[in-house]
């Protein structure tokens, strides 16, 4: 089996900082988990995902559109939550986890993998209505016979009701999402 494990924005600034919140802050034990977890198996591969902004922001579509200043690169915001990265750096070998950053919400890093180069997806993060589904929809699109699994109890959305449209449009795309904790 090669699964591909796609960790989304686990950064700070998602997390506890200008866009955080405590159903975000919640998730973070629970990711650590899923990360441990996956990085025991020789057949994962984990990408972490990374959302950075610069001083151009303000003029940029998503920056008109959501005035919140986030994931600015070299600030405290833009960097992985302390926690995630430790679990990252202890549990993972750099052979089986890269990094890809992105401007937006999507992006299209995957396709340096081929097609149907994967026998399972999963993917969780944040935000569950923003970055986690955008990604989820283009890994649909680029792989459109490989199960992809929306791991929801290690997203949170920007609010809960978000966060649920966002799940259930992921369902009606043949993503199945994991509602039960534990469950990989």
């Amino acid at each position: 089996m090669n699964r591909l494990v796609v960790v989304v924005d686990m950064q700070n600034d998602f997390i506890n900082g200008s866009l955080g919140s405590e159903d975000a802050q919640k998730i973070v034990p629970k990711a650590i988990t899923v990360i441990e977890h996956y990085s025991r198996d020789p057949d994962s591969q984990i990408q972490v995902t990374l959302d950075w902004h610069d001083e151009d922001y303000p003029s940029t579509l998503e920056g008109k559109l959501l005035p919140t200043y986030h994931c600015m690169v070299g600030t405290e915001g833009y960097s992985l939550n302390e926690d995630i990265a430790k679990a990252i750096k202890k549990n993972c070998d750099d052979s089986v986890i890269w990094y890809a950053t992105k401007s937006t919400f999507g992006y299209n890093w995957f396709r340096q993998f081929g097609q149907d180069s994967f026998s399972e997806i999963v993917i969780f993060g944040l935000c569950t209505d923003i970055c986690v589904v955008s990604n989820a929809l283009i890994l649909r699109a680029a792989y459109p016979n490989t199960p992809i699994k929306c791991l929801a109890y290690c997203c949170a959305g920007t609010n809960m009701y978000a966060h649920e449209c966002a799940l259930q449009v992921m369902e009606s795309c043949q993503i199945e999402v994991v509602r039960e904790e534990g469950r990989y």
